[in-house]
This record gives C-alpha cells, sequence and structure tokens, in this order.
C-alpha cells in the first residue's frame, strides 16, 4: 500500500525498492502511472480497477474489474501453500 501522493521517480523507486511483481490501482492514479510507465520494468504486471477516465490506460495495463467478474468464486481444489515468510503487500508510511 503505497501513499497516493506520490509521484514519478519516489514511486518507481518504492515499486523497485519493494521487489512488486504486480501494481494495482484506481482509475484516478492511472495518470500517475502512466507518468513513470517507462522507469517500470517490463516484468510488473499493472491492473487497474475502476473507470479509467477519458485517456484510457497505457497497452501494457489490464484492466481488473472485468478479470474479477470472470474470475470463478468456486474454492480451490488446493490451496497455494503458504509460510511464515510469505508476504502478500507492503504497508509504506509517511516515514518510508
Amino acid at each position: 500500500l503505497l501513499n497516493v501522493n506520490l509521484r514519478r521517480e519516489p514511486l518507481a523507486f518504492c515499486l523497485g525498492t519493494s521487489g512488486a511483481k504486480a501494481l494495482v490501482f484506481g482509475g484516478e492514479l492511472a495518470a500517475a502511472v502512466a507518468e513513470m510507465s517507462g522507469e517500470l520494468g517490463k516484468s510488473l504486471v499493472k491492473f487497474c480497477s475502476g473507470d479509467v477516465g477519458p485517456d484510457g490506460v497505457f497497452p501494457d495495463t489490464q484492466l481488473l474489474d472485468p478479470l474479477l467478474k470472470e474470475t470463478s468464486t468456486a474454492p480451490l481444489a488446493q490451496p497455494p501453500g503458504k509460510g511464515m515468510d510469505d508476504r502478500l503487500f507492503y504497508i509504506y508510511t509517511s516515514g518510508t
């Protein structure tokens, strides 16, 4: 979870430092992500949720809402393994 006021280099730095594999952002932040899209690695998967506005999103960004609608709600036959060192997300505070 990142401060929504981060832009350009500070935002790219947080994403790079964290080792993030994906970025999920709301449509209201599409312009901020577009500003630094070139600084992000090609391996970072980008998902946009909500109204993307008139400018839309970059071609390498997937719209999350349609993907979620297509996803099955049935429980997984075999839940993925998890351990004490697994991370789902980091929470960045104003001090980071």
